[in-house]
């Protein structure tokens, strides 16, 4: 559970320079209970760290957790009709999941049909859960937290750069996710 000595250290920040908007504080919440409850062996301060600054970079400052992409695809292939219901694919959620195959992997690893009903990434219940999974064992882009992040081992700026590559790749937005990164490693 996250303490008040970290919400004030994440308030004093950059990002949120003295303000830390409610909203924000509730889906810092929602990541880490999801965090917790994730089964995974050697989970450690620095995973958590990288998923905030993943929300923070695909959802934005405040953390909605529930955000459906700006425009919706809108010139975008992903954001073409697609599949057995002719649904656009265009990101949700927390992890901002995009594409039709993303979605049926989605559903094949949670039993949640994200592809009959991709809304439902935007549901912190399945959308978090998702994420976190996503993130330990790489199902986005093939690259998962423990090519970057060893317990027991700080991570290094140049880790949580790399790291961005878990979700996007490095071109999109890499050091200032490494920064997020950081910001929530020594909250």
């Amino acid at each position: 559970m996250l303490t008040k000595h970290f919400f004030d250290n994440i308030r004093q920040s950059k990002l949120y320079g003295g303000r830390l908007p409610v909203a924000a504080v509730n889906g810092m919440n929602a990541i880490s209970v999801g965090f917790d409850n994730y089964k995974w062996a050697d989970k450690c301060a620095d995973d958590l760290a990288a998923i905030m600054a993943t929300v923070v970079i695909e959802t934005g400052r405040n953390f909605n957790l529930s955000v459906e992409e700006y425009g919706k695809g809108a010139g975008k292939v992903y954001g073409k009709p697609a599949g057995p219901y002719g649904h656009r694919y265009y990101g949700r959620g927390p992890c901002q999941c995009t594409w039709l195959a993303n979605y049926q992997t989605a559903k094949i690893r949670t039993g949640i049909d994200f592809v009959k009903y991709p809304e439902r990434m935007c549901d912190p219940k399945y959308g978090v859960p998702y994420m976190i999974d996503g993130m330990f064992n790489g199902v986005f882009r093939k690259y998962r937290l423990r090519n970057y992040i060893k317990p027991g081992v700080k991570t290094s700026v140049v880790m949580f750069y790399n790291a961005r590559d878990i979700i996007n790749s490095k071109n999109d937005r890499a050091q200032e996710y490494a920064r997020y990164c950081v910001m929530f490693q020594t909250a």
